[in-house]
């Protein structure tokens, strides 16, 4: 599963670059992205996140086979019902959340064909909703028994697929920049490359769903899914039950996320600059937050349910590593992050001037880093008390804020780039402020949650910023420009080094966490 899931964000990351490239910081690819998010925030509100949560400890602890069947057909039935009718309200729904997003817009010369082109492309992927619970569903099944490696794998055929979308978008003439085509605006986009980019990247999501529902039918032979909805079936109760808090902590993320795309797409590119930025932060989270948090939370949920202190040294023992290994990453993409998203991006119509756009909002990003993955932990640490509702009254809240942190910025900044910046210093505050609430929380249940973390940051953020000094250092003296090739000799070279001065200056600062690091290792 650890090697598909890193083939999968790597892939991942050619389809977006591939995007960007083909699509560039530009109306058209504002079109794009906003309308391939709209399945993903669809399929959240309708599952509300809690799918896998709930599927996966049903069927693990249910021991009759034919028992264990029908609570998945439940569950199943249930997800092709409930994302059927959400593919179906987005397809014809098409037209009035085009105009949402397009707001800022109106009035302006590309208004018109910015809602046209968005229109098309919302109901060309409508259908993804239903792929994606599908898919979702499946994967459930598949870790309930065991079954971890085509979860990881699988997203690799969606990435191919929407590479080989891309492609054939280009070989369609659409709008790229490409050889004779045209430089890519919505005005130039004819119908033909718009069909082939909107039905190839639905079929990237099916190209990964459809195998994921075959292992999970192996799983469970006998297994069939029917879009309906089994009255008294204890397992639909329960999966209200365990939910209903973690549907409202979704759904306010869900409506926080589409009030920033509304207000990006006042800006053109701010929408891609936002997102690939964005997935540009999470490069570092996937590869570090997630296997630290997989390796915590057993322990989380271990510790809970003892009277002891056990549980406040475990949230401060996470809480400590992820200053540890967070603090630096931050630091690190902040300074590095002109070159990091060269090497990535800087291409076809991104080349140059959008490049340095995404790169700009990328900088401040990396301030996030660190308020989101302590969000993600502090979360996960009240879902070990199973409390749910803490979390979704801190979600209202820090969407609230951001909400409104990011209208003052659109409202009283004028420059653009520095608008889409000011929109990530929101996120920024809000997940601050999101961190204080839950941590105030564990506090409060369990004191000595933070023994040692004030002193844990202090500690790492002193050597993160000798490791700043260095990379700055480093810059001024290696080359400026050069090819793709020696770019990321370059900069993964100053990673390593960075790396090094880092746990060096940790080290001579005798910092507790790195000797249990190296203790452990």
């Amino acid at each position: 599963m650890a090697m598909g899931t890193l083939l999968s964000r790597l892939t991942g990351f050619v389809r977006t670059a591939a995007l960007v490239t083909v699509l560039g910081t530009t109306r058209l690819g504002d079109a794009f992205n906003t309308a391939n998010t709209v399945p993903n925030m669809l399929l959240v509100l309708v599952t509300g996140g809690t799918l896998s949560s709930v599927l996966i400890p049903m069927l693990a602890r249910e021991t009759n086979d034919d028992r264990r069947r029908e609570r998945a057909e439940a569950i199943g039935a249930l997800v092709m019902l409930g994302t059927g009718l959400a593919s179906v309200l987005m397809f014809v729904g098409s037209p009035i959340i085009a105009r949402f997003f397009a707001l800022g817009l109106r009035g302006g010369p590309d208004y018109d064909a910015y809602v046209w082109v968005t229109t098309q492309w919302l109901a060309l992927f409508a259908p993804q909703i239903l792929f994606y619970g599908i898919s979702v569903y499946a994967v459930a099944v598949l870790n309930a028994h065991g079954r971890l490696a085509l979860a990881g794998f699988a997203p690799v055929l969606t990435n191919v697929v929407a590479v080989g979308a891309v492609v054939a978008y280009v070989l369609t003439d659409g709008p790229s920049g490409f050889g004779d085509a045209a430089e890519p605006s919505l005005q130039a986009l004819g119908a033909l490359p718009l069909v082939v980019l909107g039905v190839g990247t639905t079929l990237s999501i099916a190209a990964m769903a459809v195998p994921q529902l075959l292992g999970a039918r192996r799983m469970l032979p006998g297994l069939r899914l029917r879009p309906r909805i089994r009255r008294g079936e204890p397992a639909n109760r329960e999966l209200w039950r365990l939910g209903r808090w973690t549907l409202g902590y979704v759904a306010a993320n869900q409506v926080g996320l589409a009030v920033i795309i509304a207000l990006a797409n006042d800006v053109e590119g701010g929408v891609v600059a936002y997102q690939v930025a964005f997935a540009i932060m999470q490069l570092p989270f996937g590869i570090i937050a997630v296997s630290l948090f997989s390796a915590i939370y057993p322990r989380l949920s271990r510790d809970a349910v003892r009277e002891d202190d056990s549980f406040a040294a475990s949230v401060s023992g996470g809480f400590r590593l992820t200053a540890l290994l967070l603090i630096p990453a931050a630091v690190g993409l902040f300074v590095l992050a002109e070159p990091v998203t060269k090497i990535l991006v800087n291409y076809g119509a991104a080349a140059g001037q959008g490049a340095a756009f995404i790169a700009a909002v990328v900088r401040i990003f990396a301030l996030a880093l660190l308020p989101f993955t302590v969000f993600q932990l502090f979360t996960r640490s009240h879902y070990a008390l199973t409390d749910t509702k803490t979390p979704m009254l801190a979600s209202i809240t820090l969407n609230t804020l951001n909400i409104l942190f990011a209208g003052l910025a659109s409202l009283l900044i004028t420059d653009p780039v520095m608008r889409i910046q000011g929109l990530v210093v929101s996120y920024t505050l809000s997940y601050l402020t999101g961190c204080v609430l839950l941590g105030a929380g564990l506090v409060r249940r369990r004191p000595g949650a933070f023994a040692g973390g004030l002193r844990a940051v202090a500690t790492s953020l002193f050597a993160a910023l000798v490791m700043a000094g260095a990379l700055v250092a480093a810059r001024t003296i290696l080359p400026e420009r050069g090819g793709v090739l020696l770019d990321i000799i370059v900069t993964a070279g100053l990673v390593g080094g960075g790396a090094v001065v880092y746990v060096v200056v940790m080290f001579l600062a005798r910092s507790r966490e790195l000797r249990e690091v190296m203790t452990r290792a």
